[in-house]
């Protein structure tokens, strides 16, 4: 076996006339490298004013004929109080404690246990749902009525009179 008498050297070792240059190299290619890359940042959507939008567009939002896809209805929700049920003979919070609280944290939760509730209830909730479970406002018969069609009629009326003439005749004839 011969062995090679130079040593081989990556092209990159060759053009470095002297040693150190290689991570100054190094530097300065990923310095070159991050000033040239430019960090493009997404730019921030503010969100639609639909409010606003309603008010821009009235007149073409009048004159369309698909408007009421696009409004609100007007009674969409309402707002009901309900008392709240004292269900023990002594309150559980002594009249005196809201006042008596200092921390506003205390305040809101010795009001959350003794002020009357306030229910939304939704006109449209029903159908805010998948919709196989739409409310169904046609009321179903649980039994349908059976068709009876002239063909079927005329079959049965052939069946009970072959019936008929073969119990008549049985009858007539002499049994053994």
């Amino acid at each position: 076996m011969s062995v090679p008498t130079h040593v081989e050297t990556r092209k990159f070792t060759r053009g470095l006339s002297k040693p150190g240059t290689a991570a100054e190299l190094r530097q300065s290619v990923s310095e070159a490298v991050r000033t040239s890359v430019l960090v493009v940042k997404p730019r921030v959507v503010e969100p639609l004013d639909y409010e606003s939008v309603l008010v821009q567009r009235k007149t073409q939002i009048l004159s369309d004929g698909l408007r009421d896809m696009l409004l609100f209805p007007l009674e969409d929700f309402q707002v009901c109080m309900l008392p709240r049920q004292i269900r023990t003979l002594c309150p559980s919070i002594p009249p005196h404690a809201l006042r008596e609280a200092q921390s506003l944290f205390v305040q809101e939760c010795i009001k959350s246990y003794i002020s009357d509730w306030h229910v939304v209830n939704y006109k449209y909730e029903d159908y805010s749902s998948d919709f196989r479970q739409l409310p169904n406002k046609v009321s179903r018969p649980d039994n349908l009525a059976q068709h009876v069609f002239e063909v079927d009629e005329d079959v049965d009326k052939d069946e009970v009179n072959q019936m008929h003439t073969q119990t008549h005749l049985s009858a007539l004839s002499p049994s053994c």
